[in-house]
């Protein structure tokens, strides 16, 4: 395309997600630069204006749009906007937490949403405008990877007096290297971890790290400085992967450059060697910077990966120049476990081995692949690290299926007393067909488990935005001073109220409801006027609240009233109750019986009892007919006093359509075969349905507006669910059979099952 003149990177998006061909891409690109006006268009990039222009006349869909506009390559200009300096008033800062080469990291509160955040500063000595580009970067690099394993920037930073820094979010946990002293040290002290320390979670921590440097990748952003002081796990197990200060831009906008923390000498001096030497690769030691790209992140994965399976550290070296010259040589210690006598699973030796490969090329191609690797070794698969042998194959055929395996050798030694030859080549067959069947049923279980993970990672981030509400109401009740803003009584809101802006009927609701203003309401006994400074101190909450629902709309078009139009969010209600008895909630409403008090409803006196984020089972609403789920936080105080809870409600209803529904519309992939997904469900704990994708009446019962599931049908499953355990089971006989996938949701102590028909999954040749 001798005609584009636009960044390959971006057109490499267009190609591959607008569905044009080559000429037609190249001739609507033409009329798009003959139409430009550059001299209107300097605060948008070309591939933005072309993705605009490609919307405007239909060439491409909403959600097309959508997606080329989030796979656009990250810009770098390592130069803050004018807009920077008015962000400087925003921030108290308070006490520091880390101290690097470059920077300052101390905590601060956003003084409009009252936030806590963590702002890095840059040191106030002078520094040189190189080094300011590349901290400057640093924000602009991260602040564009919007993963929910990256951790989030909110803003650059210049004060008057020209001190750069940026704000990010504040995390509460520990890093990986804690976690895994945590777990050595369970060895030590009991013989065996806990289960939030077991193999299959500290694999599944591993897994979500993958998953943000593979998105990291999917943009052009190499980490470099991958290490486990650089992953956080929150308290409530968010993690997060930090310090994106020496990351390097492959393909994109602008330069990425090398931050001066974090370089050491290299022998050969043809490079900088920008890196941890205990964690990175062969390439990155010698100084080889043409050479260092995706694959050398995840030689540092594997590392990490050696020293989370096997509790000790992966390279050792008494002084610099030994890791140096170790790290350069690849030379890694023994795949032993650090305590004596513990197995290591071959397969994960076998994985270790590929990612941290001397040869480039003989590691993964991608992290996506090393982690699909360590999909297939929890779920009990064959690893592509570590191809099964014939033998293999057939064992582990016959540890998933022993009474088919025990009804095929009975039937071989019926055929071998009839015929040899016949017998032979029918057992051929039938092996082969048996290895087909497994491929077949593999790639739906696979399917049904990044789903599940799908389905975990939403309703991580819904937690999220619940414990943030609670933090933000803390702050406004302890500290925060009585605003200036209207606050109104549910009373306001009801059929003759009057003056309350933005109340309009809402089908979604089925009354009348405020997106300006939440509603108050004091409990019986109390008049307005005696809990009217409460609710004006929480009344910045309206902002948070109105971003929670909106955040969770399904139908994204931009549109001012689209709660009132538009019945598309999975989030309903979001409020907060006091100790007090007092309420506030949005959207605005007057739907309240007189005696409605927030501490007598399941989501209050279930949360006061925990000091963690409490989901529900599903509960009839104050409506008396719809069925919500919901997520209440307790909000403690400084001093540790419980001052009420804060919670959202999801719509059973939106869930089934955004997330189990969609299962039951879409083909799995299966060879040459296509398995239609019959039915999906979610399941609690103890393997009760909440949450059933056929439709029909609710299998379960409500007993005095709460919401009693039914337990799931099949015993095998609820042992699974229960287990915390994935499952695949199959169910009945012939074409009528049935497939059943179980996999956990980790984050809700969850489980998530599909059902598939077997005739569909495994076709024709099967029932011959």
């Amino acid at each position: 395309m001798s005609g584009m003149a636009m960044d390959e990177h971006a057109l490499e998006i267009f190609r591959r997600t607008l569905s044009l061909d080559e000429s037609e891409l190249e001739a609507t690109y033409t009329e798009f630069r003959s139409r430009r006006d550059d001299k209107k268009a300097e605060a948008a990039s070309e591939e933005d204006e072309f993705l605009s222009y490609l919307r405007r006349r239909g060439v491409i869909s909403d959600d097309t749009y959508r997606r080329a506009a989030a796979m656009m390559p990250v810009e770098v200009t390592g130069r803050a906007g004018a807009s920077s300096v008015m962000e400087s008033i925003r921030y108290d800062l308070f006490d520091t937490i880390a101290e690097g080469a470059m920077g300052t990291i101390v905590v601060g509160r956003d003084r409009d949403l009252r936030r806590k955040v963590a702002v890095k500063i840059l040191k106030a000595e002078p520094v040189s405008e190189d080094v300011l580009r590349r901290f400057i970067g640093e924000a602009q690099v991260t602040a564009q990877l919007d993963h929910p394993n990256i951790v989030p920037i909110y803003s650059l930073n210049i004060s008057p007096e020209g001190s750069v820094s940026f704000a990010m979010k504040l995390v509460h946990g520990k890093t990986l290297r804690e976690f895994i002293a945590e777990t050595r040290g369970q060895y030590r002290a009991r013989g065996r971890p806990d289960g939030e320390h077991s193999l299959h979670a500290r694999l599944a921590v591993f897994l979500r790290v993958c998953d943000a440097i593979a998105f990291a990748h999917s943009k052009g952003v190499i980490h470099r400085d991958l290490k486990p002081d650089n992953i956080m796990i929150g308290e409530f197990g968010e993690v997060y992967v930090m310090d994106w200060g020496v990351a390097r831009v492959v393909s994109g906008k602008g330069e990425g450059g090398e931050c001066a923390e974090n370089v050491v000498p290299s022998p050969s001096d043809e490079c900088k060697v920008i890196g941890t030497p205990r964690y990175m690769a062969p390439e990155q030691a010698r100084g080889e910077c043409t050479r260092v790209d995706e694959r050398s992140d995840l030689y540092a994965l594997g590392i990490m990966l050696f020293e989370l399976t096997l509790l000790k550290p992966a390279r050792e070296g008494e002084t610099l120049r030994e890791m140096l010259r170790n790290a350069e040589e690849g030379r890694l210690a023994p795949l032993e476990h650090a305590v004596a006598g513990e197995r290591v699973p071959v397969e994960i030796k076998a994985i270790v081995r590929r990612a941290t490969a001397l040869r480039m090329d003989e590691r993964y191609a991608t992290v996506r692949e090393l982690a699909d690797d360590i999909r297939r070794f929890l779920r009990g698969e064959e690893v592509r690290a570590k191809p099964d042998t014939l033998i293999q194959k057939y064992a582990r055929i016959l540890g998933r299926h022993r009474y088919g395996a025990l009804v095929a050798l009975l039937a071989a030694f019926g055929i071998a007393g009839v015929g040899g030859s016949l017998g032979l080549y029918a057992r051929i067959k039938s092996m082969r067909l048996a290895h087909l069947r497994e491929n077949r049923l593999a790639a739906f279980q696979s399917s049904v488990a990044r789903r599940s993970h799908l389905i975990d990672s939403h309703f991580v981030r819904l937690e999220e935005k619940a414990i943030h509400l609670a933090r933000s109401s803390a702050l406004l009740l302890e500290h925060g001073r009585p605003a200036g803003t209207a606050v109104y009584e549910y009373k306001a809101f009801g059929r003759h109220g009057e003056g309350v802006p933005g109340l309009a009927y809402a089908p979604a609701y089925g009354m009348r409801v405020s997106l300006e203003y939440p509603a108050c309401k004091v409990p019986e006994g109390h008049t307005f006027r005696e809990s009217e400074e409460s609710f004006r101190r929480l009344a910045p909450l309206r902002e948070e609240m109105r971003g929670i629902l909106e955040g969770s709309r399904i139908d994204r078009e931009k549109d001012p009233h689209w709660c009132i139009r538009v019945p598309g969010t999975v989030v309903k209600w979001a409020y907060v109750g006091l100790e007090g008895g007092e309420y506030m909630c949005y959207p605005g409403s007057g739907d309240y019986p007189a005696d409605y008090d927030p501490r007598r409803r399941p989501w209050y006196r279930r949360a006061v009892e925990a000091d963690a984020p409490v989901w529900s089972r599903p509960y009839v609403d104050i409506d008396g007919h719809t069925l919500v789920l919901t997520c209440s936080v307790p909000i403690h105080g400084r001093e540790g006093g419980l001052l009420g809870v804060a919670g959202i409600d999801l719509l059973v209803e939106a869930i089934v359509e955004n997330y189990a529904r969609p299962a039951a519309r879409r083909a799995i992939s299966s060879g040459t075969e296509a398995a239609p997904v019959l039915r999906a469900w979610l399941l609690d704990g103890e393997g009760r349905i909440l949450i059933d994708s056929g439709g029909g009446p609710r299998p379960g019962r409500i007993e005095e507006g709460v919401f009693k599931p039914a337990l799931f049908f099949d015993e095998q499953v609820v042992r699974s669910a229960r287990l915390g355990r994935p499952g695949l089971f199959h169910r009945g006989h012939g074409r009528s059979a049935r497939a059943l996938v179980s996999c956990p949701v980790p984050s809700l102590g969850w489980a998530y099952v599909e059902s598939a028909d077997m005739g569909w999954l495994l076709g024709d040749a099967f029932f011959r």
